[in-house]
């Protein structure tokens, strides 16, 4: 299974980086091969979007889980659910503590639903193909607009 660890640097040695879509590095890691590449996230200055930005970036890697010191933000999260990727958030220790724990599976993922939800809070309903589809349009469509933006900019930088 290949997962992505956000990282305050690019060894398994840094610790995990609190935030998920400002986070310093990504190290993609393999469970099974032990394959890893550490990777500086393109988007830490992102002006807007850098959360979903980076759940496209982290499906486009094949990453089927992603692990973070802090909570996925709520634009992430559905980012990440549509594309299928398992989320474990508020892990404290170092990327190699990280893939140990779940190697070992001593995580508790953010993506699974409850058994039983507390009273008055309606339990999680996953979605279906047409929902998960919609949202994919729509990340596409924020990307596409964030692009335009970018090139916007950049045309008002030239003439100045």
């Amino acid at each position: 299974m290949k997962m992505c660890i956000t990282s305050e640097g690019p060894s398994l040695e840094n610790k995990v980086d609190l935030r998920f879509g400002r986070a310093r590095y990504f190290i993609f890691i393999d469970s099974d091969t032990s394959e890893q590449e550490s990777v500086e996230n393109p988007y830490i200055e992102a002006m807007g979007g850098a959360g979903i930005q980076t759940a496209q970036f982290i499906a486009q890697k094949g990453a089927q889980v992603v692990i973070t010191g802090g909570n996925f933000g709520p634009n992430a999260s559905r980012s990440l659910e549509s594309f299928g990727i398992e989320m474990i958030g508020d892990f404290s220790g170092t990327v190699k503590d990280a893939i140990e724990k779940f190697k070992d599976r001593e995580f508790v993922s953010n993506s699974e639903s409850p058994k039983e939800a507390p009273e008055g809070i309606p339990e999680r309903v996953s979605p279906d193909k047409s929902d998960i589809d919609e949202l994919r349009k729509d990340i596409n469509s924020a990307l596409d607009s964030i692009e335009k933006a970018k090139e916007k900019i950049d045309k008002l930088i030239e003439r100045k």
